[in-house]
């Protein structure tokens, strides 16, 4: 294994080398270069900075995360799904079988020859995991850290870019929703969502009514962000003695500014790079075009517009703009709306959908906080030989005997069983996921009582949890697991690497991870 492990290195290198990120070090060719203790140097074109594989949204974001992570399965170059000793992967044996609405189970050629006759109602997904996988800081990779992974993208809190969640696992909506009940379940979201959008309407009527208030009281000048927030607590103290739901407003609109400016900083992210693709013809038949980064902001946004009569861009801030750094391009645009129309941002900005969907979280969380009864886990996921032995592919798997920390020391694997609704060929690729450790990313407090029944390492429907714990700036900025490489500092000090440290100018460091799968079996 350890022959692979230089390998799949190499490799990884290599596409670095010929894709969108580069090695900051030129090739010499007489400075050989010692895979092994040679610390890479990388940088990027553009980072956001959200190196966490539950959250991470941008291409080259994920590219980071992805240098530090190993997948359930892999690919062949076929483009099927591969495992096996010889993958880079968590999984070591597959098995698909077929339950039939008479019971009967069979496999794929079976089935095959059954034809049209074949009524599937299940399908069984059974993963062998692999044995002595370990994460970056040398601690075992176990069912616990893919069931908590499971469990933290199926959460219904979860808001990450993970699709999981759409696949028809057994059990899922049951406990996703709470509820075995059908109708219920097809409706549940729209409840809540209606509760936020209540909620929303609340925090924009009474900023409204400041505002025209103050049009009328005071000429219509504008207040200052203090001012504003006396008023809108006068407001929410007035407000809260016929409504309790009032209560949140200053929270609300706290939580509004905070997303706003968000907002416009992944807007100007977005934007970087495209001015160029921003062109006009002017009257003269030639073709003009944008020039920096922050022109292509204010164009996105409608600071920037062509001028069809004219044949020349329209500044709404004046040609001066075209030079703004990023802070001052952002800033001129959060000073236009904040304070003193921020009604605005719930109206015409991505900031009252974001907020919308908070809403629904926090709304959800409060119903599931006063459930009397809890459906505690996901039926169609189970430690399959957690008390009984399984054969997979006519291999048996008796019952593991586990360390202290969760790592099997018998001669047996783990293994993970999914079930599904009827047949879904490409829900094999949901299952694919990266298995990041549990215990950088969740709590000892959370996890400690993991039991793989009621508890699995993630406070159920909570959005504070996905918020500050699993999404914690430091995790964020910071990604760990048991891939190829783990992230250092410049001066390679990765016990002690920050968020600031790990990334500097759109530099990012890593240094080779020695437990990537060595002696795995």
């Amino acid at each position: 294994m350890k022959i692979l492990k230089q390998t799949i290195s190499l490799i990884l290198v290599v596409c670095l080398l010929m894709g969108t990120v580069t090695t900051l070090f030129g090739c010499k060719k007489k400075a050989k270069i010692d895979n092994e203790t040679t610390r890479l140097v990388l940088a990027t074109t553009e980072l956001d900075g959200v190196f966490n594989p539950f959250y991470s949204s941008s291409a080259t974001d994920g590219t980071i995360v992805g240098m530090t992570q190993i997948g359930m399965l892999s690919s062949d170059k076929d483009g099927k799904v591969a495992y096996g000793v010889n993958e880079a992967c968590v999984v070591l044996d597959y098995q698909a079988e077929y339950i039939l609405d008479n019971g009967d189970v069979v496999n794929d050629e079976e089935l095959e020859k059954l034809g049209d006759a074949a009524v599937v109602s299940y399908t069984r997904y059974r993963f062998v995991l692999k044995n002595d996988l370990k994460f970056s800081d040398g601690s075992p990779l176990t069912m616990k850290d893919v069931l908590f992974n499971l469990y933290v993208y199926l959460d219904p809190a979860y808001y990450g870019s993970s699709t999981i969640y759409s696949t028809e696992i057994v059990g899922l909506q049951e406990y996703r929703t709470q509820t075995t009940n059908k109708n219920e379940q097809e409706d549940f979201n729209e409840e809540f969502e209606a509760l936020a959008g209540d909620r929303i309407d609340r925090l924009y009527e009474t900023l409204k009514e400041i505002e025209n208030e103050n049009k009328k009281n005071n000429s219509g000048k504008s207040l200052t962000e203090d001012e504003l927030l006396y008023a809108l607590t006068e407001k929410m103290k007035e407000y809260s003695t016929i409504d309790t739901k009032y209560s949140t407003l200053i929270d609300d609109f706290k939580l509004m500014k905070t997303k706003f400016y968000d907002e416009l900083k992944q807007h100007y992210n977005n934007s970087r790079g495209g001015a160029q693709d921003i062109s006009f013809t002017d009257k003269k038949g030639q073709k003009v075009t944008l020039t920096t980064d922050t022109e292509s902001f204010l164009y996105t946004i409608g600071m920037i517009s062509w001028d069809k009569d004219l044949g020349a861009f329209d500044y709404s801030f004046g040609e001066k703009s075209k030079n703004w750094t990023e802070q001052q391009a952002i800033d001129y645009v959060f000073d236009g709306v904040y304070p003193n129309k921020a009604y605005e941002i719930l109206l015409y900005w991505n900031t009252g959908m974001d907020l919308l969907e908070y809403f629904s979280f926090l709304e959800k969380e409060k119903y599931f906080n006063n459930l009397k009864e809890k459906i505690e886990n996901i039926s169609g996921i189970r430690y399959a030989n957690r008390t009984e032995a399984v054969t997979v592919n006519g291999t048996t798997y008796d019952v593991p005997t586990l360390d202290n920390n969760g790592a099997v020391t018998n001669n047996t694997n783990e293994v993970l069983e999914i079930t599904i609704e009827k047949v879904d060929p490409k829900a094999i690729w949901n299952f694919a996921f990266t298995v990041a450790p549990m215990y950088y990313y969740s709590t000892p407090e959370v996890y400690a009582g993991f039991d793989y029944q009621t508890n699995f390492g993630v406070q159920f429907g909570s959005i504070e949890f996905q918020d500050n714990v699993i999404k914690n700036a430091d995790k964020i900025g910071v990604p760990v697991g048991a891939g190829p490489y783990k992230a250092t500092t410049r001066s390679g000090d990765s016990s002690n690497v920050t968020a600031g440290t790990f990334k500097a100018d759109n530099v990012v460091y890593f240094e080779r991870n020695v437990h990537f799968l060595f002696d795995v079996k």
